[in-house]
């Protein structure tokens, strides 16, 4: 009896354990693809700031850090913790590089979320995706939120992936990043 029963933990780890690295590969292929591509910002938008709106097809400057939340993301909570990227804009100015925050609402709440975006006294552009265009157009961002968080070259090419503004170790990295993708 304990012969069978330990041969079944064994068989349910080792399936964990086939399936995580599945995973894992997987996901380090995705990742690898990502940093391939080039990111693709045609389409209309909805810029956002100091409660003011207007629509424009959206241009990207190079070495942009690009901060992404799409329809499986709360618009409102995310909207609430975009002061944490202050720093960040401080940074951007001094070390020559843009910051760009794109909602990708679903096309059903998309009125909703700009009335509400336009409602946060919000210092810097937010950006809402209209028809989940920019979704559709780089269809090689890794479904992963983490992901969602990338610093592009001046090629439009992912250069770094994450968010600085959560972790130290990420900052360093990202600091790396932008010496070594001078603003042309």
């Amino acid at each position: 009896m304990k012969y069978s029963s330990a041969l079944s933990i064994f068989i349910c780890l080792a399936g964990v354990m086939a399936i995580s690295i599945c995973c894992r590969s997987n996901f380090q292929k995705e990742i690898s693809d990502f940093f391939k591509t080039e990111i693709d910002f045609d389409g209309y938008f909805v810029r956002i700031i100091d409660g003011n709106i207007d629509t424009l097809k959206l241009t990207c400057e190079p070495n942009t850090m690009v901060f992404w939340f799409d329809s499986t993301e709360c618009s409102f909570c995310e909207a609430n913790r975009l002061h944490r990227l202050d720093g960040l804009y401080e940074m951007a100015s001094d070390d020559n590089f843009s910051i760009m925050t794109i909602f990708s609402p679903c096309v059903s709440i998309e009125r909703e979320t700009i009335e509400r975006l336009s409602l946060y006294d919000l210092a810097h552009p937010v950006y809402v995706d209209l028809g989940n265009n920019f979704h559709k157009n780089n269809k090689a961002i890794p479904s992963y939120n983490a992901c969602h968080s990338f610093y592009i070259n001046n090629c439009n090419q992912p250069a770094f992936v994450g968010d600085p503004t959560n972790n130290k170790k990420l900052m360093i990295l990202f600091e790396k990043c932008i010496e070594k993708n001078p603003t042309p």
